[in-house]
């Protein structure tokens, strides 16, 4: 019997046999494929669990931070409720999230079980959270267009210069000057961001001191690259080329960065049309550097507040279990976070899904702390990267300084011991190694 019906059974007894309706609510920012899967297995934990309810809302994820954060604030927050990685040492420092039950889960059960960078939510001999899925980063390449600059199979970008040359190459303009087509749509520019703050070097993002490395000279080699693509005559995106809009899915772009989970909407978009679309690993810095991505996850928490935290938690492991792994990662393109799942070998059916896998064993931690807080920056960064001719060196000065003192703020608010477990597992976690 797997996990996933062991806590189905579990959660039934703890019922007493009750037939009073008992409700959990449940909070995620709405993702249309992630929607579905949460409620369908919403559905299986009611059936085998009469007279409890598991109230889903899905929350544009425009709006979705800040009803959360004044949920929080106000003891109006659902009893479960998804966030990202970076939230764990403000959310487990401030007390607003319960751990897992001990007969439940332990720590070194969870250590056991989950991908070695998505224990974030494991501090201590607590577990505060667990992942509901993995997310790494992958390049997508619209096989048509790439064709038309004149690429094949073979050619696909393995270093940065190559990926910036050839992306360079693929935009099309027209008669006028105008840009028709993209080498690489930068909407989802923090990718981009990450890959340049990770790949640069081996070392941690972020010290013990709060100090974050970009800022350094010799960590600045991912913002040129990006610099070189986004500015010039021969910028491979022009900021007024399809504002708001996803050139990508539009088949108006030839590279894309993004997480594994965008399969399903680009399948989507694609479909009906005369495009097909390849993913491969994300390129490096040099044809002699490690394979690298950047790793992170969205992990499932219980509100310390909830009336029934422990039917929350089985709620919970209910619906990240081993058996759960595989309906997202069939149904909605999430990547397992259980080391098992990542290692089937029955697990991928194509070799876009083996490329997502791969992407797992090459992962990095993010080492962002907060959300709130760390975006503008990263805002910042980017606007200045492409709207403007400032010199890279000054635009990571500033960002790093004022993203270093939002960092030790967090110590003073939140301790040392959270920042000394997450530098110690980013400069520890080197991909996954299957058994």
């Amino acid at each position: 019997m797997r996990l996933r019906t062991l806590i189905a059974v579990s959660a039934a007894l703890l019922l007493f046999g009750s037939v009073s309706a008992q409700t959990i609510t449940h909070w995620q920012h709405q993702a249309h494929l992630r929607a579905m899967v949460t409620d369908e297995l919403a559905r299986e934990f009611e059936a085998a669990n009469p007279g409890v309810r598991i109230a889903t809302e899905h929350i544009p994820f425009g709006q979705y931070f800040d009803k959360l954060v004044t949920a929080l604030a106000t003891n109006t927050a659902s009893d479960v409720f998804q966030v990202p990685a970076d939230m764990a040492e403000q959310l487990i420092g401030s007390g607003f999230i319960a751990p897992v039950p001990a007969e439940l889960m332990t720590a070194a059960e969870a250590g056991a079980t989950y991908l070695p960078w998505v224990l974030r939510y494991v501090v201590g001999d607590e577990v505060y959270g667990v992942p509901v899925d993995a997310q790494a980063l992958v390049l997508f390449i619209n096989d048509q267009l790439y064709a038309e600059a004149g690429f094949g199979p073979d050619d696909y970008p393995v270093t940065w210069e190559e990926l910036a040359d050839q992306a360079k190459q693929a935009t099309q303009r027209d008669e006028r000057g105008e840009m028709v087509v993209a080498g690489l749509d930068t909407r989802y520019f923090r990718a981009l961001l990450m890959t340049a703050m990770y790949g640069a070097s081996d070392e941690p993002l972020i010290g013990i001191d709060g100090s974050v490395s970009y800022g350094r000279p010799e960590n600045q080699e991912g913002f040129h690259w990006l610099a070189d693509m986004l500015r010039g005559p021969d910028r491979v995106r022009d900021p007024e080329f399809l504002p708001g809009q996803r050139p990508f899915d539009l088949q108006r772009a030839v590279f894309y960065v993004n997480h594994p989970a965008a399969r399903g909407s680009i399948e989507q978009a694609f479909e009906g049309t005369d495009y097909t679309y390849t993913a491969v690993q994300l390129p490096k810095r040099s044809a002699d550097a490690p394979a690298l991505t950047v790793g992170s996850h969205w992990a499932w928490v219980v509100n310390a507040r909830s009336a029934d935290v422990e039917l929350a938690w089985r709620w919970v492991l209910y619906g990240t279990s081993e058996d759960a792994q595989y309906t997202w990662f069939q149904d909605s393109g999430d990547l397992p976070t259980f080391v098992s799942v990542a290692c089937d070998p029955a697990l991928v059916g194509d070799e876009v899904g083996q490329v997502f896998i791969d992407s797992l064993m090459a992962a990095r931690p993010e080492m962002q702390i907060g959300r709130s807080e760390i975006d503008p920056i990263y805002a910042r960064i980017w606007e200045r990267l492409t709207l403007t001719d400032d010199l890279v060196e000054a635009i990571l000065e500033e960002a790093a300084r004022s993203h270093s003192l939002i960092n030790e703020q967090a110590i003073g608010d939140y301790g040392t011991e959270l920042i000394e477990e997450l530098v110690e597992a980013a400069g520890t976690v080197q991909g996954v190694v299957c058994p």
